[in-house]
């Protein structure tokens, strides 16, 4: 697969004028729109799964192959990669998915390093076209969740093209989660995934993990960060003053959005779920 020749300052223009698209990814809001309140919560989110991945991983000595379903623009898969490599000395090669373009030409620009996929990647903008001939040790949702109109079959789609064995990794917020109640659909929230995984055979492992955020008041008063806020929030039909007034009220102060790690694993009983805060 070609990667378009750009150099760092053309993909910074090119990232900013698809900003919208891809400050829809939840992990990619967190950065540019808000801070973290403890700074180690992104970090130490992206550690408990590399650590999960490299405990799923029985087999070393070989490549192992991870599906990313719903990628976004790639920089936590390229983050998750370099943890594997420096921490647990795992190689690992990347299948990622993602539907819109613009991130799927971050992703190219990301992987095309050595440093971020030491066994390369291959892109694909839907599931289907990921073959099931090459199966993967580890498949993750990050924050995708949200996006799939019917969890059930993605989730067989995932499990077709996994190792026997392989483990499904999903990052989710729970139903209660302060990040719904601005009005977003809770469709693929962490409860529904749990009961998807489960219908399909698979125990499970859930980590009640802490990400914090703040919103930056400056932020309320920019018109370009607040009209991607807005994106972020999916709640581009409000006017700025009613948005303004909804997120003073919900997220004022600093707000634990309470993400969920689903580990699933395959099992002979299904609805096994371990809980670790």
């Amino acid at each position: 697969m070609s990667i378009p020749k750009l150099n760092q300052q053309q993909w910074q223009r090119k990232l900013e004028s698809n900003r919208r698209e891809f400050w829809r990814d939840v992990g990619e809001g967190y950065k540019v729109l808000c801070y973290f309140s403890d700074a180690g919560d992104w970090a130490a989110i992206l550690q408990t799964i590399a650590t999960e991945i490299a405990g799923a991983i029985t087999e070393r000595g070989r490549l192992s192959r991870i599906l990313d379903f719903g990628a976004g623009t790639g920089r936590p898969a390229s983050a998750i990669s370099n943890l594997l490599l420096t921490r647990f000395e795992l190689r690992t090669s990347w299948t990622l998915v993602e539907p819109d373009s613009g991130a799927r030409d971050c992703c190219r620009f990301l992987f095309s390093s050595e440093k971020n996929s030491p066994g390369g990647a291959a892109i694909y903008s839907s599931l289907p076209e990921v073959p099931t001939e090459s199966p993967h040790d580890v498949a993750l949702l990050m924050h995708s969740s949200y996006e799939v109109s019917d969890l059930d079959q993605s989730i067989q789609q995932l499990k077709s093209r996994l190792l026997g064995n392989g483990t499904i990794l999903c990052l989710a917020l729970p139903q209660d989660s302060p990040y719904f109640s601005i009005g977003r659909q809770t469709y693929g929230c962490s409860e529904h995934v749990q009961a998807s995984l489960s219908k399909a055979g698979y125990s499970l492992t859930l980590y009640k993990l802490v990400s914090r955020i703040k919103i930056l008041p400056e932020i309320l008063e920019n018109s370009n960060t607040l009209k991607a806020l807005k994106a972020f929030a999916n709640g581009d039909d409000l006017t700025d003053a009613e948005f303004i007034r909804m997120v003073r009220a919900h997220w004022r102060d600093e707000t634990d959005f309470r993400d969920h790690l689903i580990v699933a694993t395959p099992s002979k009983s299904n609805n096994e779920v371990s809980s670790i805060s």
